[in-house]
């Protein structure tokens, strides 16, 4: 299950998302809801989450400086506002967050279809990281036998042309 973060000062909008939405059948799970963008950057910093979903207008810390202090850590950033203004969407996407939605138009099948979306990236990514580590463990449990491999290629060949011997 993917961990979600709710951040709202909207009480009825975190209890809408928290109580409306089945979350576990598309493979998440609340795991924690604040008030505002402060305390929710105080738990954050030191619990691991894997998507955070926030109000943009909110006291404290509002939701695109919460995007931006955790611009850096590993998860998957959704903004809601009743904003429906250029400047919001175009800061958000500069901070890279994976969608924007506006409140006044947020419905249960709008958010389960966001949901499978944000799902199915996520399954891809994490499929392609564990890829990734599986190479470097590879590699680096058989760099030796690898660079012999090479090396008595090399002595053997006569010419390897620059493109084979980049690559190899």
């Amino acid at each position: 299950m993917y961990k979600v973060v709710l951040v709202d000062d909207d009480v009825f909008v975190t209890q809408f998302l928290e109580k409306m939405i089945l979350w576990e059948e598309y493979g998440f799970q609340v795991v924690k809801t604040f008030k505002d963008g402060l305390a929710a950057y105080d738990y954050l910093k030191e619990h691991d989450y894997d998507v955070l979903i926030t109000d943009i207008g909110m006291p404290k810390l509002n939701g695109i400086e919460l995007v931006t202090q955790l611009e850096k850590e590993p998860s998957y950033k959704i903004i809601l506002s009743c904003h429906d203004d250029f400047h919001y969407v175009q800061q958000a996407l500069k901070l890279g967050v994976f969608d924007y939605l506006l409140k006044e138009s947020m419905d249960e099948n709008e958010i389960s279809i966001l949901l499978q979306k944000l799902k199915t990236k996520m399954d891809q990514d994490l499929q392609m990281q564990q890829k990734q580590v599986q190479k470097d463990v590879f590699l680096k449990q058989n760099m030796m036998a690898l660079k012999t491999v090479f090396i008595e290629k090399l002595m053997e060949e006569a010419s390897i042309p620059d493109e084979t011997w980049w690559t190899q």
